[in-house]
This record gives C-alpha cells, sequence and structure tokens, in this order.
C-alpha cells in the first residue's frame, strides 16, 4: 500500500494525458493500476440504496428472547378454561400477515425453532419481505434468522444485511480526505485506508460501526449486542465464502452465540450461549432442515422457481407457500389448514387478502390527494382506515371510517414530535441529539421528562406529571443496579459475570439470593427469612419442577413442540393438555378427571367449549370475525349486534330481551338502553375518564381523579363519598368510605403490598 497525495495525483494525471496525446492508447496496466483511484471510475462498486425501513416491523430483538430474571413458571403459560372467554376467541384473525401502508409490501413472521436459554435465546425465525431479486437462504423474498451480512457499495458505504429483513446503512468519512492509497485490502478500487476513518449510521437507531484491526467490524446497537463480521462483502471481486458474514453475537453480559459456515457461504451451525449446537443442512445455498440441541427438526421444501414451498415441524404440522413468477406470495396456508390469498396491483402493492373461499380479510387502494400519498384500507367488516405520508415516507395523518382525522409532525431527523388526536388533543415530545425522548408534553401542559446514561442509552430518572420521580443505576454491563422510587425507597441489586441476578436487598434490609446452573439457569431462591425455593429443568432449558419451602413439588411435562403436556401439582394431582395442529388448546382434564374440550372452526376460531357435565357453549361470527351468538346446550343463545368499528350496539338475551348501546364521537360508551326502555348515561373528561354516570331515574355517580389519572373521590346520588389516597408512587394507601371508616395499605420496599387495615382488625 503506497500513500500518494493530490499534488503527486495532478502531477501524474498530466503525465497520463500527454501519453495519451502522443500514443493514442492506454496500456492496460495503466489503466487499471497507475491511475490513482481518485480519478478511476468505482463503476465496478454497486451504487447505495436508501432502503426503506418498514414501520411496525419487528425488529432483530424479535429473534432473542430476552433473560429472564424472575421466577420462570411454565405453568403460568399452560392453557386454562377460564381464559378462553369471549375476550379471546377473535385472536386468529392476525396470522396473515402485515401490509406496510406506505410501501404496500407484505411482510410474514413466523418462528420455526425456539429454546430457552441462558443469557439469551435463540429464536429461528422466517421474515417474508419480499425485494427485487433478492434470494436468501430460504428462497426468494424469504430472511431467515442470523443470516446476515455487511456488504461495500460506493463512497466506501457499508449496508448491514439483517436477518428480519430490514438494512442499515453506514456513511464512511475519511479522517484524511487528501490521503489516497494505490490499495487496501488486496483491491485497487480501495483507495484509501479504511481503519483511518469513522462510520456513521444514516437514520439513526443508536447503531455504531468499527473496523477492526484484524479486518472484521464490530456493530453495537443501543442495547448493548454486539455483532462480529467477517469483513464485507464486495460483488465486484473474488472472496471468501464466508466474507461479510456474522461471526458472533454477544450480549452486554458478555454471552455470546457463534455462526459457522458451510464451504459455499452457508450457515452452518448456531452454538448458543450454553454451548449447545443447532445444526443448519443447506444444499444449493438453501436451508433444508435445522435441527435443534434435543434433535427437534424443521424442515423445508422449494418449489422448482426456488421459493420456499412447505415447512414441516416435528410434530408433524406444516405450512404451505405458493407464488407468482415474480416471486410474490399469493396464498399461505397454516399448520389448522386455513389459507390466507394475496392479490397485488400493476406496481407490485398488496391490494386484497382474501381467505379460500374468497371472503375479504383486508383490501388495500394507494392514491394521492393534493402533495399527499395514501391508503385506504379496509377490512372484513367494511371499516376504513385512510393513511396519508409525505414524500420522506412519513405517515402524517389517519382519517378513519368517521372521518375523524389523527396527524403526526416530525423533526428533520425523522423523530415524531407531534400527535394530534380525532379531538383535538396534542401530545408532543423532545428528544436529545442521540433520538432519545427526553420530554413528553401532554395536552393538558403537563410533562413527564426522561433522562438516560449514555453507554447503554438506559433511564436513569423519570419524572412524573406531578413532580414525583423514580431513579436507576447501572453497573458497566448494563445490568440494574438500584431502583429508588418516589419515596425514596432504594432497592439494590447484584450480579455474577454473566449477568445472572445474585441478591435483590430491599429499604429494610431484606436480602434476596438467586443461584445457577452452569447452563444459567434459576436453581434456587432464598428469600429473606431463609426459605429456599428449588427448580430443576431439562436438557433444553425447560423448568421440569419446583420445589417450595416446605419440600412440596409441582413438575411439569412438555410435549415434542415444547408446549406444556402436564402439570403435577404438590398433592400428586395431574390436569393434562392436548392441543391441534395449530397448538390450540383441544382438551384440559384436570387433576380431578374433568374435562374440558375446545373445537375450532376452518378458521381457527373457538366454536364449540364442552364442559365435563356434557353442557356446551357453541359460538358463531359474523363475516368480520366477530362472536354473532353464543348458545348454550339448552338453546337458550345471547346474539350481538356491531357497528362499523366492531363495537356492541345491541345485545339480545334469552327470550327477546334488548339493550342498546350508544358511542360519543370519541368511541367512548355514552348510553346502555336497557330492555325496558331505561337510559344509563355516561360523560367523560378530556382524558377520557368518566366522571359521570346517571342511571334511568337521573341519580348520578361522580368520579374525580388526580394529576397522574388516579381515582380520588367517588360520590353516589345521595352525596355520600369514598376518596382514595395515593403516595409519591402512585399506589393506594387508604380508603375512605363515606362513615369515615377507613382501609389503609402498606407496601415493602419492592412495591409489594405487606399489609391492609381495615380500622375494626
Amino acid at each position: 500500500m503506497r500513500l500518494k497525495s493530490k499534488k503527486f495525483v495532478r502531477y501524474l494525471s498530466v503525465i497520463l494525458a500527454v501519453t495519451i496525446l502522443f500514443t493514442g492508447t492506454v496500456t492496460p496496466a495503466l489503466a487499471a493500476g497507475s491511475i490513482p483511484a481518485s480519478i478511476r471510475e468505482q463503476s465496478s462498486i454497486p451504487p447505495v440504496f436508501d432502503p426503506y425501513e418498514l414501520t411496525g416491523l419487528a425488529g432483530w430483538e424479535e429473534m432473542l428472547s430476552p433473560p429472564g430474571k424472575g421466577l420462570p413458571d411454565p405453568a403460568s403459560v399452560a392453557p386454562s378454561f377460564s381464559s378462553l372467554n369471549l375476550g379471546t376467541v377473535n385472536k386468529s384473525d392476525a396470522d396473515f400477515g402485515y401490509v406496510d401502508p406506505v410501501t404496500g409490501i407484505l411482510t410474514l413472521s413466523e418462528s420455526d425453532i425456539a429454546y430457552p436459554s441462558s443469557g439469551f435465546s435463540p429464536r429461528i425465525s422466517r421474515t417474508y419481505m419480499r425485494q427485487e431479486g433478492i434470494k436468501g437462504m430460504l428462497g426468494y423474498g424469504w430472511n431467515l434468522a442470523f443470516d446476515q451480512h455487511l456488504g461495500m457499495y460506493q463512497n466506501f458505504v457499508i449496508m448491514e444485511f439483517r436477518g428480519d429483513g430490514q438494512h442499515r446503512s453506514y456513511e464512511f468519512t475519511k479522517d484524511d480526505p487528501d490521503l489516497i492509497v494505490d490499495s487496501y485490502d488486496g483491491d485497487p478500487l480501495i483507495y484509501y485506508p479504511l481503519d483511518q476513518g469513522t462510520y456513521t449510521q444514516k437514520g439513526g437507531s443508536g447503531s455504531t460501526l468499527t473496523r477492526n484491526a484484524d479486518g472484521t467490524y464490530t456493530v453495537e446497537d443501543k442495547n448493548g449486542f454486539s455483532y462480529l463480521y467477517n469483513g464485507y462483502q464486495a460483488s465486484w471481486r473474488s472472496q471468501a465464502a464466508d466474507a461479510g458474514r456474522l461471526l458472533s453475537l454477544t450480549g452486554p453480559q458478555g454471552h455470546a452465540m457463534s455462526f459457522e459456515y458451510d464451504q459455499n457461504g452457508a450457515l452452518d451451525t448456531i452454538t448458543d450461549t450454553a454451548g449447545r449446537v443447532l445444526d443448519v443442512e443447506a444444499q444449493g445455498g438453501l436451508v433444508k432442515s435445522i435441527t435443534d440441541p434435543a434433535g427437534r427438526r424443521a424442515k423445508y421444501q422449494y418449489d422448482s422457481s426456488q421459493n420456499l414451498k412447505k415447512v414441516t415441524y416435528p410434530d408433524g404440522s406444516s405450512k404451505s407457500f405458493s407464488y407468482d413468477s415474480s416471486h410474490r406470495l399469493t396464498s399461505f396456508t397454516d399448520k389448522a389448514g386455513r389459507t390466507f390469498k394475496y392479490q397485488y396491483n400493476s406496481q407490485g402493492k398488496v391490494s386484497h387478502i382474501k381467505r379460500a373461499d374468497n371472503s375479504l380479510v383486508k383490501s388495500f387502494s394507494y392514491g394521492t390527494e393534493g402533495d399527499l400519498s395514501y391508503a385506504l384500507i379496509t377490512d372484513a367488516r367494511g371499516l376504513e382506515k385512510k393513511v396519508y405520508w409525505n414524500a420522506d415516507k412519513k405517515i402524517i395523518k389517519e382519517k378513519d371510517n368517521l372521518g375523524r382525522i389523527k396527524t403526526y409532525t416530525y423533526n428533520e431527523q425523522g423523530e415524531r414530535t407531534a400527535v394530534t388526536d380525532q379531538d383535538g388533543n396534542t401530545t408532543r415530545y423532545e428528544y436529545d441529539d442521540k433520538y432519545r425522548k427526553t420530554k413528553i408534553i401532554y395536552s393538558d401542559g403537563k410533562t413527564s421528562r426522561y433522562f438516560y446514561e449514555d453507554k447503554f442509552d438506559k433511564l436513569t430518572r423519570v419524572i412524573n406529571p406531578d413532580g414525583s420521580q423514580v431513579t436507576f443505576t447501572y453497573d458497566d454491563a448494563g445490568n440494574l443496579t438500584s431502583r429508588t422510587d418516589a419515596l425514596g425507597n432504594t432497592v439494590t441489586y447484584t450480579y455474577d459475570s454473566g449477568g445472572n441476578r445474585l441478591t435483590a436487598n430491599d429499604a429494610r434490609g431484606n436480602t434476596t439470593r438467586y443461584t445457577y446452573d452452569d447452563a444459567g439457569n434459576l436453581i434456587s431462591v432464598t428469600n429473606a427469612k431463609g426459605e429456599v425455593t428449588n427448580f430443576s429443568y431439562d436438557s433444553m432449558g425447560r423448568m421440569t419442577s419446583r420445589t417450595d419451602p416446605g419440600g412440596e413439588t409441582t413438575s411439569f411435562l412438555y410435549d415434542e413442540m415444547g408446549r406444556i403436556k402436564s402439570v403435577t401439582d404438590v398433592l400428586g394431582n395431574t390436569t393434562t393438555y392436548t392441543y391441534n395442529a395449530a397448538g390450540k388448546v383441544t382438551s384440559i382434564i384436570d387433576a380431578k378427571g374433568n374435562s374440558y374440550s375446545f373445537k375450532y372452526n376452518a378458521l381457527g376460531r373457538l366454536e364449540r367449549v364442552t364442559a365435563p357435565d356434557g353442557g356446551t357453549k357453541t359460538y358463531s361470527y359474523n363475516q368480520g370475525g366477530l362472536v354473532e351468538t353464543v348458545m348454550d346446550s339448552s338453546g337458550s343463545a345471547f346474539s350481538f349486534k356491531y357497528d362499523k368499528r366492531g363495537r356492541v350496539i345491541e345485545t339480545t338475551e334469552p327470550g327477546g330481551h334488548v339493550t342498546k348501546v350508544e358511542y360519543t364521537a370519541d368511541g367512548n360508551r355514552s348510553q346502555v338502553i336497557n330492555p325496558d326502555g331505561g337510559v344509563v348515561s355516561f360523560e367523560y373528561d378530556q382524558f377520557d375518564r368518566l366522571t359521570t354516570v346517571t342511571n334511568p331515574k337521573g341519580n348520578k355517580i361522580h368520579y374525580r381523579y388526580d394529576a397522574m389519572g388516579n381515582l380520588t373521590k367517588v360520590t353516589d346520588a345521595l352525596g355520600n363519598t369514598t376518596t382514595y389516597q395515593y403516595d409519591a408512587a402512585g399506589r393506594l394507601v387508604k380508603k375512605i368510605d363515606p362513615a369515615g371508616g377507613e382501609i389503609t395499605y402498606e407496601y415493602d420496599a419492592l412495591g409489594n403490598m405487606v399489609k391492609v387495615t381495615d380500622g375494626v382488625t
């Protein structure tokens, strides 16, 4: 590598011009190597493109399960009969993907393999986000978690291609703009030493890029995660197959995952933070299977155009996909056999999402109004929403089906600075030079303020609208070491070198201690009284038992998909769970042998619940997926009608008794008209908090709140008042009834309620 100055370059340029003038030729050697790179075109180097980062798309963090520092409890995620109620039966309609209104691009994210591990846990997920002509390890359009790399572009810009389909761009600034070299990294087109400059991310997510002495590159994000890359990919020259590939991922506590590649540059193995290996089998650059440390395998099949056609899971269930000639996803069939179909307009934007029977899920139409572009989104209920954006692709206005408008404003850095809701209330936001939110100014003028430490951008202080504040401190690894609440109570924490919490010490000096096994699993918790709770795990890090201080044990078993199969309590009673191919609970048999069964329709919605006595509840739905009727085994039925916003406006009970509901323009319930014609009315303040309820006889109940939104007073129609008092941390400390009777509440330094005194006992 020879250094050259601009003066020498000008001299050489004159010599070159004279040579060409008198000989009429340029020798290959002169053209390729002797001309300084500053006057050579980088036409072989691809130009930088400006990928649009989708709004609403989950980032890299979706591929990692954050470390759990609390007490893990599989029973808390076990399904129960009570959880399968009217409030949850409609959730299945969220599985067809997300369409960005600005770009019209479909994004579909799915997890194929996930298991717990110390530090952070790998989640092998796929993200479909089609980009013209780009093919990865899962074929066209699909991005595989951890399959990411760096690429070099003109002006030494580095692009980071992430496993979630997004891209980050880092611009290069030279330390010495006049410095020129013949070549760098063995490449005559790299005419500047890349270790003598700095990279700055374009877009400001808080990530930094650094070139290391050995030619590798490190990306550090604002959460303290560090990504080590094997240099960069240079499409214009021959390189090693794994050039630019991700080598390792290290968390703020030092937990690391490493990645190895085969001779073709395809991801070969992933070693997790506990040293367990996940195997990736690839053929022809496409993933054929992924096997986790427990031997569970996900298999992948492709069509003749190298599109992902089918994914088969360890339990034999599968998902399938089809595409058009442009590699655009045209249909998706999930584990339950539900099919979603996708249609596109002439610009390649999604125009319709439909079910197998061609019933509408959502439609999208696009256009312009003045200098704004818009997308009109219509759902299965006919509910419309219009989203507007400007030339910078920032959403600045939304209009609902009632014509109500919500607006957004931004600063030059693209940060949202104000939101004005449909009632004209404006909330404003301020940021510092590191793009961190520092202040929220509410419509009533009250503010919340936020302060940060600089290493991990974590909060150090929060000042609430009432002036109370909470403070936080951290160690060098980003672990929370203390929290002081608004009353001045401080809880402190210590950690081991792996970031596992060892102790928690409250303001009263009570200490809780934690221990872990070599894999980082929490195996014991000792409270301030010396009482110990123990935990055990299987080879995949799943809790298999929990033993309380009295020696009583609860045990857990899992099926081949890692779902709770049975829970055996301290008395030896066992509750078992079964699932369908879509992972929905089909039966629960409790410890007494009582069996509850659950049946779903072709769309994955709960259709029938059968109780142990044979009694049933049957659900039917309207075209929009909302519950239309609920009928029990005796034939008694409740029916529901909805407005265009999906709100219940009429309920018919058995016997034909009808209750009607009306709403304000803000969407709050304004009146309930009972079957006998009596009217109950509701009033609200500017923050949509209930202030008055008036019954059919005209009697009123009034509600009052403090600056933090806590309920402070309830006065009934006779003037009887119940008051509520709170401490600076917003916790209820006293309730005073109309007769003057008091109930007081006390808390420990951790915020746990430890005592309730009702004035009598």
